[in-house]
């Protein structure tokens, strides 16, 4: 029997066709997973591990890598974070001693028989509303009760410097 005489004998009896079509339903089945053949045609699924769709980030390879990534900074993350709470404490610290300087120097300015008794009295006005206290403080209301009309002109430019204990017709 020749070759020509077997390849006519599997072309008329569609052996041919026949094999053609099981051998690559054999490499499908192989190479995917899953093959359907339904009434919208074949459908094949490679199985492919790296896509779950009911996960919430379907990819697991980049789910897998940020949850890596991650984890590799969080040492790095934790280290920063204590480093800017040690800054901010030390900044506190810092607004704090400013803060201080600023009633230490409104106090010596009120203090100063030499300045303007307006800016003497601005100044004291400006330090118990700080927060500075004290005989400071007595002194600074005893001043304003006797010189009523300068001390109506401030609050009148400025209110926030008015202090309650104050009352003046």
């Amino acid at each position: 029997m020749s070759w020509n005489e077997v390849w006519r004998f599997l072309l008329d009896e569609h052996i041919f066709h026949t094999l053609t079509i099981i051998a690559l339903i054999i490499l499908l089945i192989k190479k995917y997973k899953k093959v359907k053949i339904g009434k919208d045609g074949l459908e094949v699924d490679s199985g492919n591990e790296s896509v779950n769709p009911e996960a919430p980030c379907p990819y697991t390879a980049s789910k897998k890598r940020s949850v890596e990534a991650i984890e590799k900074n969080s040492k790095r993350i934790d280290e920063l974070t204590d480093f800017l709470k040690e800054r901010m404490t030390k900044l506190d610290t810092v607004l704090k001693d400013i803060e201080d300087l600023r009633l230490d120097q409104l106090k010596i300015l009120f203090r100063l028989s030499s300045q303007p008794k307006e800016e003497r009295l601005i100044a004291g006005l400006k330090y118990v509303n700080m927060g500075g206290n004290h005989d400071t403080k007595e002194d600074v209301i005893e001043m304003a009760k006797e010189n009523p009309d300068m001390y109506s002109v401030i609050c009148a430019l400025a209110p926030h410097l008015k202090l309650k204990e104050i009352k003046i017709k």
